[in-house]
């Protein structure tokens, strides 16, 4: 079992799931609350792992703005020597605090992915929810944005808007099996409904954008994604990634319809 301490310094997610330090050369930003500038924000948490299960909790504060509380919890379940069942739990909990720069916040935001793992394929299927009349928001960086870990967090669209319940079905694939060690493959499609903050009493994220009663706009976002490993070599563990992203909306959604390609590489360095 290992335990974070408290410490003061930019952060946008918990470890592994984003940026978790940077330079002071700029203020933070929310991701959702762009105008809201932040110097710091304060951590605490602590990872524990048992065999086939993992807990993590983390807390953070922005001043006079949130609380936010992070729970993840995984679970592997050995079915046969090439078969398994995965399950991962994530949940965030905010409410506002001190001068509530982004007004009254009381949001619990979750999801639930489930995998079945038979060999080189993987099939999951996961479901997310934002309980609130607020969106779902984190820490970011200015018009770059931030991360956050929720299922259906894809390469475009978060599925955090108020109230919004979405689902996801994904497919990956280790090409190892045809022969091409260090290659994968992965598609996953998610669709988002149920968006409405006519009740809410957040006078900050209200002004940015309303979705009245009965309006009901939908998105849905389609994922593909090749990655390749160096297996050996002075490049090895290098990783390329093609990534496209294609995402549709209704009228009423607050993103515009999008067709995006990414090309990533990772070079890790060993300094020691």
């Amino acid at each position: 079992m290992t335990l974070g301490q408290r410490i003061w310094m930019p952060v946008t997610s918990p470890p592994g799931g984003g940026v978790d330090s940077s330079n002071n050369d700029d203020d933070f930003t929310l991701d959702y609350g762009l105008p809201i500038t932040i110097k710091s924000v304060g951590y605490a948490g602590g990872v524990y792992k048992q065999g086939n299960f993992s807990a993590s909790f983390y807390g953070s504060e922005v001043k006079d703005t949130w609380y936010q509380y992070y729970v993840n919890l995984k679970h592997r379940i050995a079915l046969t020597d090439d078969q398994a069942l995965l399950f991962d739990f994530n949940a965030y909990r905010t409410q506002d605090t001190g001068r509530q720069l982004a007004s009254v916040i009381d949001n619990t935001t979750w999801s639930l992915a489930s995998t079945y793992r038979v060999q080189a394929h993987s099939l999951t299927l996961a479901y997310q929810k934002v309980d609130s009349d607020e969106p779902m928001d984190w820490v970011g960086f200015g018009t770059m944005g931030g991360s956050v870990v929720l299922a259906n967090a894809m390469q475009y669209a978060t599925f955090t808007e108020p109230n919004e319940r979405s689902w996801q079905l994904r497919y990956d694939l280790d090409l190892v099996v045809f022969g091409v060690p260090g290659l994968t493959f992965m598609t996953r499609y998610a669709t988002g409904d149920n968006i409405s903050n006519a009740h809410s009493k957040n006078t900050y994220y209200t002004q940015r954008y309303r979705y009245p009663d009965g309006a009901n706009p939908r998105h849905w976002e389609r994922d593909v994604e090749f990655r390749y490993v160096v297996q050996s070599g002075p490049a090895k563990d290098m990783s390329v990634r093609l990534r496209q992203a294609t995402h549709r909306s209704s009228t009423g959604y607050r993103y515009p319809d999008n067709n995006e390609v990414r090309l990533i590489v990772d070079f890790p360095i060993k300094l020691f």
